[in-house]
């Protein structure tokens, strides 16, 4: 067994949070319009993309732009395949 360095505590609670971000997104669902989220990277750390069917003013006001500190981003992919 290796001995945990201080990176592993930070990398772990990284992920952890990305985890949670992730799962708190799924309620993005709901929101008529978001035919998906999913997770991503930005600027070489993780982010939380969100799809929408059209981009429209009420969305970009709806969808926050962080997620429990995780950044979110918005992309117009269209209408859901069900």
């Amino acid at each position: 067994m290796r001995a945990k360095r201080s990176g592993d505590s930070f990398v772990q609670a990284t992920m952890t949070m990305i985890e949670k971000a992730f799962t708190a997104a799924q309620a993005l669902l709901d929101f008529e319009g978001v035919v998906g989220v999913g997770a991503g990277e930005r600027e070489g750390g993780a982010c939380v993309l969100v799809f929408v069917a059209a981009r429209t003013p009420r969305l970009e006001v709806a969808i926050p732009p962080r997620i429990l500190g995780v950044p979110v981003e918005l992309h117009e992919a269209g209408a859901r395949l069900d």
